[in-house]
C-alpha cells in the first residue's frame, strides 16, 4: 500500500489568501497570532523581504510596507485542513487527517487509474496550484514514512521500497516526530539521523528512552500499524468566508460570492448532486446576522447558474450595514443531471424553458411564478388549479373534445347578446348539484363584434341565482 502525504506550512495562510483572492490582496501575507501580535506564517514573498516566523507586527511592516495581515482564529487550522482535504479527496478515497497541515493520500490503487503515477501527481500538482498552493509531496509504502518526508521536505516520489529507506535514512531525529526531550537526548549521545538510530537494538532504544521512541520507529519501519482518522465528507454543505474589508454594496458580493459558488461546484461534481435551496448569510458590521433563502424551481450544479440567479434576487434586498463576513450553507439537495450540450432540440428547448422560468421566480417570487394542472371537474373554473413549476402533471385520461380558450377569464363578463354573432353551439355544462355551486350554462363559439372569437354562455332560468343572461368566460388567441 503506497501513500502519498501533502504539506503545507503556510496551509492556514495560504487558504486565506485563496479566500481572499477577489479582493486585491497584497502578495506578501503573514498571518499573527498573539499579544503583541507575532508572525506564525510567512508565505514565500514576506519572506523575501526578509520577515519571518517570530517577529513582531511592527517589524514585519517596517520590512514590508505593503504587508497583508491575517488574524489567526481558534478554528482556522481545522477549517484549513478540512479544506485541504476536502479537494483532495478527487484523488482517493481514503484521505486521512495529519495535524498540522498535512494530509495522507491513499494512491496504490488509484496509479493505474489515473494512467500511472507521473500523471497523478501531475494532475494534483495542477490542481494545487488552482488553490494557490505549492505544497511538499512525499510517497512511502507506510504513511508515517510518507508524512516525514513531506514535512522534511523531502521529494520522494518513486514507488520503490530502496528509495524510501534510503530516504528515510537522511531524516535527522528532529525530523521524527518525537518528543522535544527525546531529541536532546539523542543528540547528546552523538545519534543525528535515522540511519544512526537503526544500528542500535530498537528493544534497548525503548528501555534508555521509553516506549514512545520504540513505538514511533516501529510504524516508520512498518511493524507496527499506524492509527489514522480518515477524512468523511459532511452530509451536507456550509462555508463561510471572512471578507478583507467591508462591502456596503449588493453588487460588492459578486466576486466574493463567485469564490463560494465555486468551491461548492466542486463539491457538487464530487458527490454527484445538484442544489435544490441554498441560503446566504451575512455577518454585519454591528455583528447583526441576516440568512437569504435561494429555493430553486430545478436543481443546479453549475456555479454561473447558481451566481445568475442569485443576483437577480438579490436586486430586491437592501443591506442594512456594511458587511464584514459572509457564507453558504446548503439546506437541500438534488438529483445530479448531466447538462452536456446535446443535438437533440427537446433536450435544449427543455432546458432554455428551466432556466426561464427560474430567472422570473429569482426575480419575481417564487409565489408569483406557478405552473397549471387540471382537475377532474366539468365546471371550467373548476377543471384547473396552481402547481409547483417544478411539479409533473399528466393529462387526465378523459378529456372533451370540444374547443377551449387558451385564455380564461377568472370571473365571467355580462354582455350584450348584440354585440355577438354565435358560431358553434350550444354545449350544455350541468355540474356541483351537489355543493353549493350548481351552475346550468349553455356554452357557444362566437365572434364578437370586434371580430375576436370569444367562449360565451347563456344562463338558464333560475341556475347560478341569475336570471337569462349572456356572458363572455374566455377568448381565443
Amino acid at each position: 500500500m503506497w501513500w502519498l502525504a501533502v504539506h503545507d506550512p503556510c496551509l492556514s495562510l495560504n487558504y486565506l489568501m485563496v479566500s481572499h483572492q477577489e479582493q486585491d490582496v497584497s502578495p506578501a501575507a503573514v498571518l499573527l497570532e498573539g499579544k503583541p501580535a507575532r508572525v506564525i506564517e510567512c508565505n514565500a514573498a514576506a519572506t523575501q523581504a526578509g520577515v519571518s516566523i517570530g517577529q513582531s507586527m511592527a517589524t514585519a511592516t517596517a520590512l514590508e510596507s505593503n504587508l497583508q495581515l491575517f488574524a489567526n482564529q481558534a478554528e482556522l487550522a481545522c477549517e484549513s485542513l478540512n479544506w485541504l482535504a476536502r479537494w483532495s479527496y478527487r484523488f482517493s478515497a481514503r484521505v486521512a487527517l495529519r495535524a498540522p497541515a498535512c494530509v495522507l493520500l491513499e494512491i496504490g490503487s488509484m496509479v493505474k487509474l489515473f494512467g500511472g503515477i507521473d500523471k497523478l501527481l501531475n494532475d494534483y500538482r495542477y490542481c494545487a496550484s488552482l488553490h494557490g498552493l505549492t505544497p511538499s509531496l512525499a510517497i512511502a509504502d507506510n504513511p508515517l514514512a510518507a508524512e516525514l518526508l513531506a514535512r522534511s521536505g523531502q521529494a520522494q516520489l518513486q514507488l520503490s521500497r530502496p528509495k524510501v529507506k534510503q530516504a528515510l535514512q537522511r531524516l535527522s531525529v528532529a525530523e521524527l516526530g518525537l518528543l522535544e526531550e527525546q531529541v536532546k537526548a539523542l543528540q547528546g549521545m552523538g545519534l543525528r539521523q535515522f540511519a544512526d538510530l537503526q544500528t542500535l537494538p530498537l528493544v534497548e532504544l525503548g528501555h534508555r528512552f521509553g516506549p514512545e521512541l520504540s513505538e514511533q520507529l516501529a510504524r516508520l519501519s512498518g511493524t507496527l500499524p499506524q492509527p489514522l482518522a480518515f477524512y468523511q465528507p459532511p452530509p451536507g454543505y456550509q462555508r463561510r468566508l471572512p471578507l478583507n474589508h467591508e462591502i456596503e454594496q449588493l453588487s460588492a458580493l459578486q466576486f466574493p460570492l463567485q469564490r463560494l459558488l465555486g468551491e461548492l461546484q466542486v463539491y457538487l461534481q464530487q458527490r454527484q448532486l445538484a442544489v435544490s435551496c441554498w441560503k446566504l448569510w451575512l455577518k454585519y458590521r454591528d455583528k447583526q446576522q441576516q440568512w437569504l433563502t435561494f429555493e430553486l424551481a430545478f436543481a443546479q450544479c453549475q456555479a454561473n447558474k447558481l451566481l445568475e440567479l442569485a443576483q437577480l434576487q438579490l436586486t430586491r434586498h437592501q443591506l442594512s450595514a456594511p458587511v464584514i463576513e459572509m457564507g453558504i450553507k446548503v439546506t437541500r439537495f438534488g438529483a445530479y443531471e448531466n447538462k452536456a450540450d446535446s443535438w437533440l432540440p427537446q433536450t435544449q428547448g427543455r432546458e432554455q424553458k428551466q432556466q426561464l422560468v427560474a430567472r422570473l421566480q429569482a426575480r419575481m417570487g417564487q409565489e408569483r411564478v406557478s405552473g397549471l394542472g387540471w382537475q377532474d371537474q366539468h365546471r371550467p373554473e373548476k377543471a384547473w388549479c396552481r402547481l409547483p413549476v417544478n411539479q409533473p402533471q399528466q393529462a387526465p385520461a378523459q378529456t372533451t373534445k370540444s374547443i377551449r380558450p387558451s385564455w380564461l377569464l377568472e370571473e365571467p363578463q355580462a354582455i350584450n347578446r348584440q354585440q355577438l354573432m354565435l358560431v358553434r353551439g350550444p354545449e350544455r355544462i350541468e355540474s356541483g348539484w351537489w355543493d353549493s355551486d350548481w351552475v346550468q350554462r349553455d356554452y357557444y363559439l362566437a365572434r364578437h363584434e370586434q371580430g375576436a372569437l370569444c367562449w360565451v354562455f347563456r344562463t338558464t332560468a333560475g341556475q347560478d341565482g341569475l336570471q337569462k343572461q349572456w356572458f363572455i368566460h374566455g377568448w381565443f388567441g
